[in-house]
C-alpha cells in the first residue's frame, strides 16, 4: 500500500542458462519469496520430449506431492496426480521450443498453488501450428517454501538449449 512505484515489485532470484545438452534445466537453490514468477524456455533435441515442471525445497520433489488440472489446445480439462506438472499437450517433436510462464503462491505452511501456461512451437514453418497447455497445479508440501524449480524432459532426448528465470516478492 505504501509503494510509490519507484521500486520493482519483482526481485530476480535466479537466472540460469543451460550450459550443455541435458534433460533438466534447474534454477539452483535461491532465497524463497511469498509470491514467485517463473519463466523458462527450452529447445528439445533430437528425439521426442515432454516438458514437465518440478518444485521443491533444497531438492526438487519427485514423489506424488503434485496435483494438476489442465487443458491442452482448448480441449476439456483433465485432472492428474503425479510426480511432476506436465507442461506439454502431447509429446513434442525434434527441435520444438517450449516456453512456460508460471505464477506461484509460496506460503510455507500451506499447499503451494501454481497457475501456468506453456506454449510449444509446433516445429518450424507456417504449416506447423503452435500447441498450448494451461492449468493450475499444487505442490502439497505444508512445511517448506519452494526454493528450487526445474523444467525437466520427462520424455526421451535432451534440451539442447534453454533458460530459466525466477523472480519473487514478499
Amino acid at each position: 500500500p505504501a509503494d510509490t512505484h519507484t521500486d520493482n515489485f519483482w526481485q530476480e532470484l535466479a537466472n540460469v542458462n543451460l550450459s550443455s545438452a541435458g534433460s533438466t534445466l534447474s534454477s539452483g537453490v535461491f532465497t524463497p519469496k511469498k509470491f514467485m514468477w517463473v519463466q523458462a524456455w527450452a529447445k528439445v533435441s533430437p528425439a521426442t520430449g515432454a516438458p514437465a515442471f518440478r518444485v521443491g525445497n533444497t531438492t526438487v520433489s519427485v514423489d506424488t506431492e503434485y496435483a494438476t488440472r489442465a487443458s491442452s489446445n482448448g480441449n476439456a480439462y483433465d485432472q492428474a496426480a503425479s510426480t511432476s506438472i506436465d507442461m506439454a499437450p502431447a509429446f513434442i517433436q525434434n527441435n520444438e521450443t517450449c516456453f512456460v510462464n508460471i505464477f506461484i503462491i509460496n506460503n510455507a505452511s500451506e499447499e503451494k498453488i501454481l497457475v501456468w501456461n506453456s506454449t510449444l512451437s509446433g516445429g518450424s514453418g507456417a504449416g506447423n501450428e503452435t500447441k498450448e497447455r494451461r492449468g493450475a497445479s499444487k505442490w502439497t508440501d505444508t512445511t517448506d517454501q519452494i526454493n528450487i524449480v526445474s523444467l525437466i524432459n520427462a520424455g526421451s532426448g535432451d534440451f539442447s538449449n534453454g533458460t530459466i528465470k525466477v523472480w519473487g516478492s514478499d
